[in-house]
Formats: structure tokens, C-alpha cells, sequence
């Protein structure tokens, strides 16, 4: 969907936008994206700490000598306005997001621990945390809110990061939360309906995460890639929505590589990838059919940003495994154990 919104007007005195009274400082504008009764309470603290402005929903009443502009979505309008604001902060990363129902966090996490690996310093965004490097923050939601993610943001700018690796949930998308136009590189893994409340249906479900290939959502984004499983049925969708040609990715389509002679064993993987350069044999700590499509991926991000295949084999082995997916608990008398995040009967199936 395009966005009819304009950036708000003078938004350029602002000291900071803030969605949070408890973090507002003199001349922050503050978006208020409660009722009418419940941003009420929050007026006294926001003259005591100096907000310039409050913007709140066109029909919010407030008794306040702060000025007020008025809008018809706060949410959205908060995302226009932080994407402006904002803008050479969301622009200092190369971005990679991945949205659908599984495979999310395994492909987020496994390519930062790669840029690791490879001694590019990334932030991971997701499901698991954040993690600065090595070492995971608890974040407490899969897609955090748009205040907390321009924290972390500034936070792994100031640590000279420019790898950005996040998962991008379809709450995160709805609520926009999401500075979508930051993302170089997007990927969709598919969709299965086990997240799915009582009242949404499948097509909800995918409208909601199809906003992530939108080019102008929430403003005119620059020029990105779409990657698409290749057993997905979403994919002439995307290219609709995106009105680019989608990349796959999987055991059977590729568009760097060709994959050949898959061997699974407990706690790795085996294949073999071909290409004009040559065959390349490879073992990853991963295991299942499900983490070999994801790895697929994760691969071919890092073709595509010019690493070499000699190098991504000569470092697959080392590639540390996601926390909680098919991880392997080390030296228990038993024998092996493995703890998976599955929680749903095609999950097991897998």
C-alpha cells in the first residue's frame, strides 16, 4: 500500500521522537499512541520533562499547554515521521530482514554469525535477542517497537557496525514498526498457519507481511533485492507487490549456485554447490532438510556481497548453530540430545 501521510510539519526542530513519556527530554516530541484517557495521565509528565509536541490521533482530547498536531494514525504516522528524522541512521547499514512463518530466526541469526566469522561486525535483531557481536540482549518482542530499534540502532552505529541482521514479524509490520525502506535485501521464507488467531485468515496473514516488499512503504525506498523459497507459492505475489523479479532460494532453484547431493547425519549436512567457477563441496554443524534451504540462503547473501565460495567453504564448518534449533546439548551421558524450538505438528513432521 502507498502511504498518503505527509512528514509533519517543523519536524526538524525536534531534539528527539519519542513514543515513551518515561524517556521523553526537553524538546522531544512525543507520539501518543494510546486514547484519549490514557494519554490524559501521561500530560503531567510530559510538561514536567519539556515536550515540545504532542502528536496524537485527530480526536484525542487533551487539557495541555503543550501544542498539539493532530493525525489521523499516530503509529503510522510516527513511522513517516522517524523514517525522515532518522534517515542517515537507517541508511549507515547494509540491512538484510526475513519474514514468514518459519526459518526466520535461523536465517537472521545463521548470516550474522557468518558476517562474524567472515570479521564483519553485525547486530542481530529477532526472536533469540539482540546480539552486538557475541553475547544476546533479551528483547521482548521478535520485531521490537520503532523507539527501542532506533536504540539499538545508535547503539550499533556507535560499535562501527554496518551489518544488519532482523527478523520482521507480521505484528511488527501491522503496527508499523518497521522502517521497511532501510532493508537492502528482503527475504520471504513462506507461510503456515499456525500463528494465526481465531478471526485472521491465511490472506491477512500474508497482506500483513507483503508490506515488507512494498517499495514505497513507508517512504520511496532505494533499490533492493527479494529472495522467495523456492517451494513457496507466494512468489508471483512478491513480484507483484514488489514489481521485481524474485530471487529464489532451496533445494531445487538457486540463482548462484546449483546444490547437489545432500547427505543429512546428526548434528551436520553435507552438499556439494556447482557454479561457473566450479563444484564446491561443503559440511555445516546443521542438520535437516529445513536448515539446508536456509542455508541456501544464507549462502547466497554472501555471494551476492562478493564473498568468495573458497572462503564461505573454508568457514562453513566453523558456522556456529541457532540457539535452540536442532541445538545439540554437548556430553550428556544418555547420548545425543537435541533441543528444538518445533512447536507445531508440521514442525515435528520436519
Amino acid at each position: 500500500m502507498g502511504v498518503d501521510l505527509k512528514f509533519s510539519p517543523q519536524l526538524h526542530t525536534a531534539t528527539a521522537l519519542r513514543s515513551h513519556s518515561a524517556f521523553v527530554n526537553s524538546g522531544d516530541w512525543f507520539y501518543a499512541m494510546a486514547d484519549t484517557v490514557t494519554t490524559a495521565k501521561f500530560v503531567p509528565e510530559l510538561e514536567k520533562r519539556g515536550a515540545a509536541k504532542i502528536v496524537a490521533h485527530h480526536n484525542c482530547k487533551l487539557e495541555t499547554k503543550i501544542p498539539i498536531l493532530r493525525v489521523q494514525n499516530v503509529r503510522l504516522q510516527y513511522l513517516l515521521d522517524c523514517s525522515n528524522y532518522y534517515s542517515s541512521l537507517f541508511t549507515s547499514f547494509q540491512a538484510f530482514g526475513v519474514t514468514g512463518t518459519k526459518g526466520k530466526t535461523s536465517i537472521a541469526y545463521g548470516l550474522h554469525s557468518f558476517f562474524l566469522l567472515l570479521g564483519l561486525p553485525s547486530v542481530y535483531i529477532g526472536t533469540l535477542g539482540v546480539c552486538y557481536g557475541r553475547g544476546l540482549h533479551e528483547n521482548s518482542n521478535t520485531t521490537p517497537g520503532l523507539f527501542q530499534l532506533i536504540e539499538i540502532l545508535q547503539e550499533a552505529q556507535n560499535r562501527g557496525i554496518k551489518q544488519l541482521c532482523m527478523e520482521v514479524s507480521s505484528q511488527g509490520l501491522e503496527q508499523h514498526r518497521v522502517p521497511c525502506h532501510m532493508f537492502n535485501q528482503r527475504a520471504f521464507t513462506d507461510l503456515s498457519p499456525e500463528h494465526l488467531d481465531a478471526h485472521e485468515t491465511m490472506e491477512n496473514y500474508f497482506n500483513a507481511k507483503s508490506q515488507f516488499f512494498n517499495p514505497h512503504y513507508p517512504i520511496e525506498g532505494e533499490k533492493f533485492e527479494v529472495y522467495c523459497l523456492d517451494r513457496s507459492s507466494y512468489s508471483k505475489a512478491l513480484e507483484r507487490i514488489s514489481g521485481k523479479s524474485v530471487l529464489h532460494y532451496g533445494l531445487k532453484l538457486n540463482e548462484s549456485f546449483n546444490l547437489s547431493k545432500p547427505h543429512y547425519e546428526l548434528g551436520k549436512v553435507n552438499f556439494t554447490l556447482t557454479s561457473e567457477r566450479g563444484s564446491y563441496d561443503f559440511e555445516f554443524p546443521w542438520m535437516g532438510f529445513f536448515n539446508l534451504e536456509n542455508l541456501t540462503l544464507i549462502l547466497q547473501i554472501m555471494l551476492s556481497k562478493g564473498i568468495a565460495f573458497e572462503t564461505l567453504q573454508k568457514l562453513s564448518s566453523n558456522l556456529e548453530t541457532v540457539p535452540g534449533r536442532m541445538e545439540e546439548i554437548s556430553g550428556h551421558p544418555s547420548g545425543r540430545i537435541f533441543v528444538d524450538y518445533a512447536h507445531s505438528t508440521e514442525a515435528l513432521e520436519f
